[in-house]
C-alpha cells in the first residue's frame, strides 16, 4: 500500500536522519522547508510522488548531503534556489522530468559533483561560464530543455567528463576548440540544436580517442 498525504513539517525534527526517501507514492504537496534542519542528511530522494510548489532554499542548509534526487514530479516548478550552491559535499544531483526553469548559475558551487541530470525541464537561459568550476564532473545531462546561447569554452575545463548530453535545446554557434581537452569523453550528444552545421575541425576531435557516440 502506498503512502498518501503530504509530508508533515514535523519531519524537520528528525535531526539524526541520514536518508530521506519517498518513491512512487501519492504524497503530493510541497517540500517542507523544515527539511533544511536535517543537518546530518546524506541522501535525499523524492521520486514520482506528485510534488507541487517550488524547491525550498532551505535545502542549501544540508552540509553533508551527497545525493539529491527530485525526479518525475511534473508539477514541481520554479527555479533551483541559488542557496543550493552551498552544497559542497554533493556528488550526484538528479532533477529530471520536473517543471523547473530559470538560470543555471547555481551549478558553479558544486565543485565535487560527479553527475548532474536536469533533462526534461524548461531551463531557458544560457549555460553559465562557472560550469568550468565543476571539474569533478563525469556526466552532464541537461538535454530536452530550452537552453539558449552558445556553448561556453569553459566546458573544455571539465577533463573528467565521459558523458555530455546537451541535445534538444536552442543552442547556437560553433563547438568550442576547447572541447579537444575532453580526452575521457565517450558520449557527446549535441543534436537538435541550432549549432553551426559544419562538422568541427579535426583539432576539436584530436584528443577524443575514447569517443564512441557523437550525435
Amino acid at each position: 500500500v502506498g503512502l498518501e498525504g503530504s509530508m508533515p513539517c514535523e519531519i524537520g525534527h528528525l535531526l539524526s536522519l541520514e536518508s530521506l526517501i519517498f518513491k512512487y507514492d501519492d504524497i503530493g504537496g510541497v517540500i517542507p522547508h523544515e527539511i533544511g534542519n536535517l543537518s546530518n542528511l546524506i541522501h535525499l530522494e523524492f521520486l514520482d510522488i506528485g510534488l507541487t510548489g517550488n524547491i525550498p532554499a532551505s535545502l542549501g542548509n544540508l552540509p553533508k548531503l551527497e545525493t539529491m534526487t527530485i525526479r518525475l514530479n511534473r508539477k514541481l516548478s520554479g527555479t533551483i534556489p541559488i542557496e543550493l550552491n552551498q552544497l559542497e559535499s554533493m556528488v550526484n544531483i538528479d532533477m529530471r522530468a520536473n517543471d523547473l526553469h530559470g538560470p543555471l548559475e547555481v551549478m558553479g558551487g558544486w565543485t565535487n559533483l560527479k553527475a548532474l541530470s536536469l533533462t526534461q525541464n524548461w531551463f531557458n537561459e544560457t549555460i553559465p561560464a562557472n560550469v568550468g568550476n565543476m571539474k569533478s564532473l563525469v556526466e552532464i545531462d541537461i538535454g530536452s530543455n530550452v537552453i539558449g546561447g552558445t556553448l561556453p569554452s569553459e566546458l573544455g575545463l571539465l577533463t573528467n567528463l565521459e558523458i555530455l548530453n546537451l541535445e534538444r535545446n536552442d543552442l547556437h554557434g560553433p563547438i568550442p576548440d576547447t572541447f579537444k581537452n575532453l580526452s575521457k569523453l565517450i558520449v557527446l550528444a549535441l543534436g537538435t540544436n541550432q549549432l553551426d552545421s559544419s562538422i568541427p575541425g579535426p583539432d576539436v576531435f584530436e584528443g577524443m580517442e575514447r569517443l564512441g557516440k557523437f550525435m
